[in-house]
């Protein structure tokens, strides 16, 4: 769009015919005096007439400059799919509004590349991919990667996506995730919030595998059909399940702590997701440990439903979502290892609550796996020789078999199979 500027100067100009005019007997001062008033009168007449024409002129670009305004039409806005469940796209600017709804109708339709109106940051660019790509989990054809244009002031004029779908391959992607969705709300009918995020968690989690490299991974397609994902893909795909049971969900991006040179994406991405009124935070993908297919790999549960005291330990915030801001996750009602009596706060770990824990788990009639999680690295210190002796000397007393783990921060300190 361009600038247009309004600058004029006001001038009068005295211009006057004679033709036909009759003259009463006056002196020539008195006729140069009845003239001087006559031109200025019409001179005043001509300002004011000028006057007006200017100020409907000024009018009319100002009426013009509303009506550009960048602000995305309704109709528009009714094209994007759960426009309203977006969490950050909600919190953007009219006009940053306006720039995402182009973006992301153009990328629905497969087109090429996209001209913004009017060019944008490169900060803002990038807020807009990030949203694009982790608040439309619907859109599995997109790729990640995209090529911005700038112009000479290094503003970003356009931008041009890569697909990792053709439309015949998109169409019978939607088919199959179609089914996914009836799947779901059969699995889910009936079910408090709870139960049926865990019925998400655990649907998503069966069978799945870690790989960075399938074109899916990053993807819904990827980790619900596919069965293979990395970070990106499970985030996603949890996402996209609770927003179709109407939850409010959403992904966040950080970099984490563990990251190293040799990691393909250095970034790493979960979930906050609102369950009975509080926000939670659920990183499926550290639960997912890399595992060969055909291996069984137990949930941990480590961070579901955690609260930001038992993550951020790990991890920072990408600055996109740190700068449109995160819900605060606080409440410990739904925290998988609280609500199962599986977890020891800092200072709690005793003998007796183990036993209690291994009645519960390990009964007559059948044994479950056990995941216990330590607040504190010392409480673990003290407690593993101790829960690896009593582990033992149980089990050979009922004779069973069992996987043990134990977490400390999220992370797998000791893993036992009996």
């Amino acid at each position: 769009m361009k600038k247009r500027y309004l600058i004029f100067s006001l001038c009068a100009a005295i211009s006057i015919v004679f033709s036909g005019c009759i003259f009463s007997p006056q002196t020539q001062e008195s006729q140069e005096q009845s003239f001087s008033e006559a031109s200025l009168q019409s001179a005043e007449e001509s300002s004011q007439e000028q006057v007006s024409e200017k100020a409907s002129e000024i009018s009319e670009v100002s009426e013009v400059s509303e009506e550009i305004k960048l602000v995305p039409l309704e109709e528009d806005i009714a094209r994007v799919e759960d426009y309203g469940k977006k969490y950050y796209v909600n919190k953007l600017s009219d006009e940053m509004k306006y720039h995402f709804v182009k973006l992301y109708l153009a990328a629905a339709s497969f087109e090429k590349s996209v001209s913004f109106d009017v060019p944008i940051t490169d900060d803002e660019l990038m807020q807009l991919m990030f949203l694009l790509n982790y608040d439309c989990p619907e859109l599995i054809h997109v790729g990640g990667d995209f090529s911005p244009e700038y112009n000479a002031q290094g503003a970003a004029t356009s931008v041009s996506f890569t697909y990792v779908m053709d439309k015949d391959e998109y169409k019978a992607a939607v088919g199959k995730l179609e089914t996914v969705k009836k799947i779901l709300k059969e699995k889910t009918e009936g079910k408090t919030e709870y139960e049926t995020e865990k019925i998400v968690y655990d649907y998503i989690y069966d069978g799945c595998l870690y790989d960075e490299n399938d074109k899916a991974a990053g993807s819904v397609y990827g980790a619900l059909i596919n069965k293979v994902s990395r970070c990106e893909g499970y985030c996603k795909s949890f996402c996209w399940c609770m927003r179709n049971l109407d939850f409010e969900c959403m992904c966040v991006v950080c970099e984490p702590h563990w990251a190293s040179t040799a990691i393909v994406y250095p970034l790493h991405s979960w979930n906050i997701v609102k369950i009975d009124g509080e926000y939670y935070n659920v990183d499926l993908t550290l639960d997912n440990v890399p595992k060969s297919p055909g291996d069984e790999c137990i949930p941990d549960y480590a961070y579901f439903n955690a609260t930001d005291n038992m993550i951020y330990h790990n991890r920072t915030i990408e600055k996109v979502f740190e700068k449109l801001g995160v819900p605060e996750c606080t409440s410990v009602k739904y925290n998988y290892h609280i609500m199962n009596g599986l977890y020891f706060a800092k200072g709690g770990y005793t003998q007796e609550k183990l036993e209690e824990i291994l009645e519960r788990y390990c009964t007559a009639d059948s044994i479950s796996p056990i995941t216990l999680k330590f607040e504190a690295q010392d409480d673990y210190a003290k407690a593993s020789e101790k829960i690896q002796t009593n582990i033992r000397n149980y089990l050979n007393n009922k004779n069973y078999a069992l996987t043990f783990k134990a977490l400390v921060d999220g992370q797998a300190k000791i893993i036992l199979i009996f």
